[in-house]
């Protein structure tokens, strides 16, 4: 079992990172997914606790150019605002119309359309919309690995 904080490579492209936020919804904790080297992206921060967003921002280095959400409930997207203020990224997904269980504090500089692409350095990840599980959500597709992340 990977322990909270600790970076583990998946994949030549792929890292992940177990927030310390265990539970029915979340497991050990949300999974984020940090895509590439350089130019890098981070896919669904999680939720604002220092520990995580240290060991982030530890593994990004002065690399972080997006932080990207899948949807904005408590445990995915709380963290995102605090690392694109720490670094500068750029901050994508989608607000939600229901006001109701959502990060309030997510507010994407690039409100990312079905099939619209993030690109770095050896990466490329296209939107794809899904709502249901929320009307924002979107996963997206790792194009190089063939990788989803929803």
């Amino acid at each position: 079992m990977q322990l909270h904080g600790e970076v583990k490579t998946l994949s030549k492209l792929v890292r992940r990172i177990v927030a310390p936020n265990p539970g029915p919804m979340t497991g050990p904790g949300t999974n984020t997914y940090i895509i590439g080297q350089r130019n890098i992206v981070v896919i669904d921060p999680g939720p604002a606790e220092p520990m995580h967003i240290d060991a982030i921002l530890n593994c990004v280095g002065d690399e972080l150019d997006y932080v990207a959400c899948t949807h904005t409930h408590q445990d995915h997207s709380p963290a995102a605002v605090l690392l694109a203020d720490a670094t500068g990224a750029t901050l994508v997904g989608r607000v939600s119309d229901d006001r109701r269980h959502q990060d309030l504090t997510f507010q994407p500089l690039w409100q990312i359309q079905n099939d619209e692409r993030l690109t770095g350095e050896s990466w490329t990840l296209r939107a794809i919309c899904t709502p249901g599980h929320v009307d924002n959500h979107v996963c997206f597709l790792l194009e190089e690995e063939q990788i989803v992340f929803a």
